[in-house]
């Protein structure tokens, strides 16, 4: 069994394969000039989704069969930070030219862009998101406030959020 790994050691970013049963490295795969800083990645099938944290982001596809770079898009937002998916979409947690959250989200069968939601004012600089039921949670920062923002992914809307900082609990 192997997994890909993406990695910030160098720009542009590289992907380092590695086999777990070994725990050696058996490969590295150098991405495209400009597909810098891949801060997150996600597997879905046989390929590999790479967000990179440049301006404006950028997602790789990744084909793991050949480990071969075989697309990448890129996007409206800024600074592609997370990136998951559920199967039939990419979500990408990114910044608008304002440094305000908004979440990107990437049809998988097409790999184009298909839609945004901005984050309520002051919910800026996401850094992780994850997917259960029906809802997409994203952690943001704004300043030294953290919350917790929730995403309808069925009507693609903002739904609510959370203050998780110390001084709130």
């Amino acid at each position: 069994t192997t997994k890909q790994i993406a990695t910030k050691i160098a720009i542009p970013t590289i992907i380092v394969k590695i086999d777990t049963t070994t725990f050696t490295r058996v490969g590295a795969l150098t991405l495209n000039a400009g597909e810098n800083d891949g801060g997150d990645a996600t597997i879905y099938g046989t390929n590999l989704y790479v967000s990179c944290d440049t301006s404006p982001a950028i997602v790789v596809k990744i084909d793991l069969t050949t480990f071969t770079r075989t697309g990448a898009v890129t996007l409206t937002q800024n600074r592609g930070v997370s990136i998951t998916n559920d199967g039939a979409k990419l979500y990408v947690t990114c910044r608008d030219a304002t440094d305000l959250g908004v979440l990107v989200r990437i049809d998988i069968a097409t790999f184009l862009e298909d839609g945004t939601v901005t984050f309520t004012a002051g919910r800026t600089s996401p850094v992780d998101s994850v997917i259960v039921g029906n809802y997409i949670y994203v952690i943001c920062y704004s300043g030294s406030t953290g919350y917790v923002c929730k995403i309808d992914k069925l009507n693609w809307t903002y739904n609510t959020d959370i203050n998780i900082s110390p001084r709130y609990l």
